[in-house]
């Protein structure tokens, strides 16, 4: 299955059982066009890899990204002033929802750099929370969640998802022409 806005947000609903609610659907649905459109954006998200395998240039056409539920989102959201029981479910539900779906359905692609034909060991090593923010901002306003709740939020649950989606390894093969000499080289990769 394929990363999509509906598979993040369905992940973050199904999640949070006990928060309930017009307004929390609409932020669901909005931190999972927000979440979706960053990750696939390569100025906000991209990966860089080592290669292994007979010498020469490749693509990486597909590789399967992986990623874990890291923590720190309710310290962030605390920080911002959002406390207290629901604080903690959209924590845990924003983590374990958007980590579902990633690991779901998070790919990757990109070039490979001294490697023609092998395979690929791809880390995420930029997101940018700030870009983050700024798009379950925008989003959150497109939903109709205009309030300083919802800015507040959209801070802590961007920082939140920037540290999970660092968090982010993969593994791919690299096609293209090879060489008879076995090498390494490096790989550029962006996330869909």
């Amino acid at each position: 299955m394929a990363l999509s806005p509906s598979l993040i947000s369905s992940n973050i609903k199904a999640a949070t059982p006990s928060v309930n609610g017009v307004d929390w659907i609409k932020m669901c649905q909005a931190l999972g066009l927000a979440i979706y459109k960053e990750i696939v954006n390569p100025i906000s998200v991209n990966a860089q890899g080592i290669t292994t395998g007979s010498g020469g240039v490749g693509t990486i056409p597909t590789g399967k990204m992986f990623f874990a539920p890291i923590p720190d989102m309710k310290g962030h959201l605390t920080a911002n002033g959002v406390n207290g029981q629901t604080a903690t479910e959209i924590a845990i539900g924003c983590i374990s929802g958007t980590t579902v779906a990633l690991n779901i359905g998070c790919e990757y692609y990109g070039t490979s750099l001294g490697v023609g034909i092998g395979g690929d060991i791809a880390k995420v090593v930029y997101a940018n929370p700030v870009k983050m923010i700024q798009s379950i901002q925008s989003c959150c306003v497109a939903f109709g969640l205009n309030g300083v709740v919802s800015k507040q939020v959209a801070i802590g649950v961007g920082n939140g998802i920037s540290s999970i989606l660092l968090s982010g390894t993969g593994v791919g093969a690299v096609v293209g022409s090879g060489s008879p000499s076995f090498t390494t080289g490096t790989s550029k990769t962006f996330l869909r």
